[in-house]
């Protein structure tokens, strides 16, 4: 299974969901993105930021998400070639020679669930594909050959009314069974460890939302509780609800040191919206392995 993080995401935003799939006998490699994911580290301890940021204009932003998309969908498949050969011998690792690469999913978060679609379209290597809310961006051609399934978010045309005509035209252009689940409750970040694991910032709610102050007391947990940064009310299912408890500022994981060391320009940065990964690609793409 290889994961691809959502725009400015990194490969470890969704270990929790690669260390239940390892659990279950599944090899999940995570990939960050150079010059797209807020920080990779190369080989040779330069640390790479993102050099992604919106114009502000629709369909010029549109444009450039289609244009990190392709590139996105090119380090999948690089990916997948590294790790053939890793399978087959050819390099050595903890996993030489214990690689099933005929029977790979591609997936991914936010713009890597786009770029999971379009890898599986120029790669038929791609078995299967899972699209966590992730809106398709560039072209709905070739059609997907591999079962799909796509996650999404409660999604209305007053939400966007774009999403679901796109998203709805990519699956139908499939030859093979596909899927689309709507979450109900669910958010855009539902789709990650943040929620589950660190307090709410509000620099995480969308964009167009207005500005909250930040709180650092202690806020309730409860069935349905609304997090400080005015997002939607997170509606817990019985088998997982929390008991009454509080979120105090002591609870440090390693998420929320992740997001506190992030909280600065390096997840929203400014800078060219244009990606030079070509020099960086092998260095940077070793992967996250997750193994049973």
């Amino acid at each position: 299974m290889l994961f691809s993080p959502g725009s400015g995401g990194v490969r470890t935003q969704n270990t929790a969901w690669a260390e239940e799939l390892a659990s279950h006998g599944y090899v999940v490699a995570a990939l960050d993105h150079p010059y797209d994911s807020a920080a990779v580290v190369l080989a040779d301890g330069r640390t790479i930021h993102s050099e992604t940021a919106s114009t502000g204009d629709r369909d010029e932003d549109e444009k450039l998400a289609a244009g990190w998309t392709a590139v996105r969908a090119a380090d999948l498949s690089f990916v997948l070639t590294q790790l053939d050969r890793l399978g087959g011998g050819e390099i050595t690792g903890p996993l030489t020679g214990r690689l099933d690469t005929g029977r790979v999913a591609v997936t991914g978060h936010s713009m890597g669930g786009a770029a999971a679609l379009l890898a599986a379209r120029q790669d038929r290597r791609f078995d299967a594909v899972i699209d966590l809310d992730g809106y398709p961006h560039g072209p709905a051609s070739p059609a997907l050959h591999q079962p799909t399934l796509a996650l999404t978010q409660a999604i209305t045309p007053g939400t966007d009314p774009r999403y679901l005509p796109r998203l709805t035209e990519a699956l139908e252009l499939s030859t093979a069974t596909s899927y689309r689940l709507t979450v109900p409750g669910a958010a855009h970040l539902t789709f990650m460890d943040g929620p589950s694991t660190c307090r709410p910032y509000p620099r995480w709610s969308a964009p167009w939302a207005a500005p909250r102050a930040r709180t650092s007391s202690p806020q309730p947990l409860s069935p349905s509780w609304t997090p400080p940064c005015g997002t939607n009310p997170v509606t817990w299912p019985a088998s997982c609800r929390p008991t009454a408890t509080s979120a105090s500022t002591t609870r440090t994981t390693a998420a929320d040191r992740l997001f506190r060391a992030a909280d600065g320009a390096a997840v929203f940065p400014s800078g060219p919206a244009a990606r030079s990964p070509a020099a960086d690609l092998p260095r940077a793409l070793a992967p996250t392995l997750v193994a049973q």
